[in-house]
């Protein structure tokens, strides 16, 4: 059974996953908002694992469970500071999925194309 603040907790973390604004979630400020003490704002995994609220998350997003689960647990790495190589990676998938960024497209055709003209002038070259 979840608590009053728990049950806070959830229901911020189901819209901001629903209702997804480009910012990224801050565990900590979710926990304020919640009505939980600054000293545990700072370490959110104390209320986040607990067992209680991530039933109720599961629960709470299990309309389209999978796609939110993933959500929720990039989310988790890019706000964690634990393994910053991790986050760089999680951050690096955001802008990939959300479009904010593309990899640098290469023409390999041009470079074809280039290279075979190239060849042929050699070739008419003493």
């Amino acid at each position: 059974m979840l608590n009053p603040r728990q049950q806070k907790v959830v229901q911020l973390i189901s819209d901001f996953i629903r209702n997804p604004s480009g910012d990224s979630i801050n565990y900590g400020t979710i926990l304020l908002q919640a009505g939980y003490s600054e000293t545990t704002s700072k370490k959110p995994h104390l209320v986040l694992k607990s067992k209680e609220v991530q039933t109720a998350l599961l629960e709470e997003l299990s309309d389209d469970s999978l796609d939110i689960q993933v959500k929720l647990q990039h989310a988790f790495l890019i706000n964690q500071f634990g393994n910053l190589s991790v986050k760089a990676k999680a951050i690096d998938m955001y802008y990939k999925l959300t479009g904010k960024y593309q990899a640098e497209k290469v023409d390999v055709t041009q470079d074809r194309e280039i290279s075979e003209a190239l060849e042929k002038i050699g070739k008419m070259l003493p």
